[in-house]
């Protein structure tokens, strides 16, 4: 009898995550069709904008125009210092403004300072990664600049619920990059250079469809000055948890992953490293595109029910089975037709992209959710355990990809070692989120906002 209740027990509460999940995803669905038609679309042009660059541009053009792009990651994760991911805490228009200004300005001094060091360096940065930029180093500062800049601004923009404007950014970005990296590429000859420039007139475009509706029209006056950077100090006391823990654990992350760009140029050669940075590129293109905008959507979400009701588990499973569902479609498309597809779309050159995809695809399932999560610890309040996770994660991913290739000296065994050894802790990190968020500890969530 008592295994029966039990059996009862299981067979209701099952039915009961049935039927939230029908009720529960729908609505979530027209949310995320609002703030990511761009991105579909821009998914959509990115990628048929890829498989004529593959023609274009070599493999060896492509691994260190990845050399250049991660850095510009790097560079525009931290440039803020992450100050821009405390716009969705504010409790007025007057707060995130001020913290959108005072981001924007930490991100310019450190991008200075940053530019010259590379400028001081370049010999040295050419010999770590085994390729000849020289003078194209400084450039990672300028885009990681624009790219904070765009974070900033996307965040300001779903803040004051401007989806249509973050979508229309993000579709503006895409296509203005690929149209000039095409233009450019029959004017002049194709190389790396031309690929990062046309991804900073992509970010320049963010920035011109954004800066008007949300920084355009705010008063600048001395007493509104002054208004705005009160609130930006307030928030910035109440912002030290998120400097402290969040900033290293997004630098950790951006570092690691140049890491591995780096790794695979210098231990396999640079047409090598294109290989992987075109498998990273395609395989991740729903991250990027559709998960940025799940991710901003369950930011918001999140951030309100915490407010609202000290708990937001159920956000959290929401969220969960929508990515969940979205990566778990797209591992399978991978691990199905990853060659064919790279092949019949990018041409025969790109083979042992499509390989190395159909190894990658676990992670990019995990990986989506996770990303869409990330937000977690810091609306909860657990950003010290959240970055020893995420910081063990990446750490595993790089370690294995560096020691299974001077082991092995094959690509296709670092890649499956990187996923292999980072898996575990991804898996851990979305269980341990869904538990924080049931009992989150009182956080900057909480505080106000000076008016």
């Amino acid at each position: 009898m008592r295994l029966a209740r039990r059996l009862s027990a299981a067979l209701r509460r099952f039915g009961g995550l049935i039927a939230y999940g029908a009720g529960s995803v729908t609505p979530l669905m027209a949310d995320v069709a609002r703030v990511s038609w761009g991105s579909v679309g821009a998914q959509a042009v990115g990628f048929f904008a890829l498989v004529v660059l593959a023609r274009l541009y070599t493999p060896a053009d492509f691994g260190k125009y990845a050399i250049l792009t991660l850095g510009a990651q790097v560079a525009g994760s931290l440039a803020a210092l992450r100050f821009e991911q405390a716009i969705m805490f504010a409790r007025s228009k007057n707060a995130a403004i001020g913290i959108a200004l005072l981001a924007i300005a930490v991100a310019t001094c450190i991008t200075a300072l940053f530019a010259v060091a590379l400028w001081s360096g370049t010999a040295l940065m050419d010999r770590v990664a085994n390729v000849v930029l020289g003078a194209w180093w400084p450039l990672i500062a300028l885009t990681g600049w624009l790219s904070s800049i765009t974070a900033t601004l996307m965040m300001l923009g779903v803040k004051f619920n401007l989806l249509h404007r973050v979508s229309m950014g993000r579709f503006a970005k895409v296509c203005g990059a690929a149209v000039f990296q095409i233009l450019m590429a029959w004017v002049f000859t194709p190389n790396a250079l031309l690929l990062l420039i046309g991804e900073m007139f992509g970010l320049l475009l963010i920035v011109a469809v954004l800066w008007r509706p949300t920084l355009g029209n705010m008063r600048t006056s001395r007493v509104a000055l002054k208004r705005y950077r009160r609130a930006a100090l307030g928030r910035m006391q109440r912002h030290r948890e998120l400097l402290f823990f969040n900033t290293p654990q997004a630098a950790v992350n951006v570092i690691c992953w140049w890491i591995v760009a780096a790794t695979a140029t210098s231990v396999f050669g640079p047409e090598a490293g294109g290989q992987f940075f075109m498998m990273q590129r395609i395989a991740m293109l729903p991250v990027v595109l559709v998960g940025l905008s799940l991710s901003q959507l369950y930011h918001r979400a999140a951030a309100d029910a915490r407010q609202a009701h000290g708990r937001f588990d159920g956000i959290v499973r929401r969220f969960a089975l929508v990515s969940g569902a979205i990566g778990l479609t797209t591992a399978l498309l991978l691990a199905g037709l990853g060659p064919t597809l790279f092949t019949w779309f990018l041409g025969q050159q790109w083979q042992i992209a499509g390989e190395l995809a159909r190894i990658f695809s676990g992670y990019v399932a995990v990986h989506f959710v996770l990303a869409t999560l990330a937000a977690t610890s810091v609306i909860s309040g657990r950003l010290q355990t959240s970055m020893l996770l995420n910081s063990c994660s990446a750490l595993a991913f790089t370690i294995g990809f560096y020691v299974s290739g001077v082991a092995f000296g094959t690509l296709k065994i670092s890649v499956a070692s990187a996923s292999a050894a980072s898996l575990p802790w991804m898996i851990a990190t979305i269980i341990w989120y869904h538990q924080i968020a049931r009992r989150s500890r009182v956080s900057m969530v909480g505080s106000k906002d000076a008016q």
